[in-house]
């Protein structure tokens, strides 16, 4: 299989999934680099996948429900192309596709179709690809960023699912959202040694209480924590002994960039169940999952959220939880892994309202955060 570019210079990726569709998918995701953020949703009756296309470079991915990126014989994908002296235009970076392909599609060509309009008061050009020896259908949509090229394809093994699937291409490129093109990605300070002070009040816990450390230091080994010192805490790995197979994780650390180190009590397992539950429920109809998208959108302030707080030192997964009661108010917000970020986002989303339910409603979100 092979796709409009070169794809190796995609740097990080950034999911906010909104209704989760199916295990690997996700409502809106937002691509995130060192020079690009911008968001995309996936149109009604879609999938917008995250780790399906990653071995092969693509971190979004879009196909039809009850489909797979595998076997569709259907799908878009999408890309963030920096700008470089030599591609620095969309009508350059036309010709640089084509010039990739020329050697094993002599014929193939491309034609100018629309400069169509975006809400957000940008455009996208929409170019059509004919003429590869798969004898794919293929149309892509450029929109032009200060420091890049960001674009998305449609690619179709025969002509009546290219024709069926183009208003879901377009549908794809309406809902283009750019979020930021200087994103601060830092590295997180390695740690040094196992005793460092607290930044703040220190955790209220038992003086050598058994529990595993959820990030730091050696993840997942059961540690003692020793507060007999004012302000400060010892860590030591826990012997055979003092460990037993049912030490559940009670406290989350983060290092600071002074080598101190910030607490966070992790949530009760029945809680984050009690959660995923209720969201299945609410958002198992047609009318779930929109007004689940509209919450999320609204609870990440099309994006703002999202670039205030993921530029703190962070890698990995996080989930919220966003309680709304029948009038539209936010009662409470959970967000998991327990931390920084988690908090800051926490902050950042106090007092949102809503569109009023008949008995309420639990949605959620997933953020992925790759290197």
């Amino acid at each position: 299989m092979k796709y409009l570019r070169n794809i190796a210079t995609i740097v990080f990726f950034l999911a906010v999934a909104q209704p989760v569709y199916s295990e690997e998918g996700c409502g809106t995701c937002i691509l995130y680099g060192k020079d690009h953020a911008f968001a995309l949703t996936a149109p009604r009756g879609w999938i917008l996948d995250n780790k399906s296309g990653v071995s092969m470079g693509l971190h979004q991915v879009f196909y039809p429900e009850g489909e797979s990126f595998q076997k569709s014989s259907v799908f878009a994908y999408t890309i963030a192309r920096t700008k470089t002296p030599q591609v620095s235009t969309v009508k350059a970076q036309v010709a640089a596709t084509l010039d990739d392909f020329r050697t094993e599609s002599p014929n193939i060509s491309a034609s100018f179709s629309e400069s169509l309009k975006l809400p957000n008061g940008r455009k996208a050009e929409v170019y059509y690809y004919t003429g590869d020896k798969w004898g794919n259908y293929e149309v892509a949509g450029y929109i032009e960023e200060k420091k890049t090229i960001n674009f998305v394809v449609l690619s179709a093994k025969n002509k009546a699912d290219f024709d069926r699937s183009l208003e879901a291409f377009r549908s794809i490129l309406l809902s283009y959202t750019f979020v930021s093109d200087n994103v601060d990605i830092q590295e997180e300070p390695k740690p040094k040694g196992l005793s460092f002070a607290f930044a703040g009040h220190a955790p209220d816990f038992p003086q050598t209480a058994k529990m595993n450390v959820g990030a730091g230091v050696v993840p997942g080994i059961p540690v003692l924590f020793d507060d007999s010192e004012s302000g400060k805490v010892t860590l030591r790995p826990a012997t055979n002994l003092e460990t037993s197979n049912d030490i559940r994780p009670i406290y989350r650390f983060e290092w600071q960039e002074d080598n101190t180190a910030m607490f966070y009590k992790l949530y009760e397992p029945s809680r984050i169940e009690r959660l995923l539950t209720r969201n299945a429920h609410d958002s198992s109809s047609p009318e779930g999952k929109s007004y689940e998208r509209d919450v999320v959108t609204s609870f990440f302030d099309n994006g703002r959220v999202l670039q205030t707080c993921i530029s703190k030192k962070f890698s990995g997964n996080i989930t919220a939880f966003i309680v709304i009661d029948s009038q539209g108010r936010q009662e409470q917000v959970t967000v998991t892994p327990e931390g920084s970020v988690a908090q800051c986002i926490i902050n950042e989303t106090v007092n949102r309202r809503y569109p009023p339910t008949s008995s309420g409603f639990v949605a959620k979100a997933s953020v992925q955060v790759k290197e």
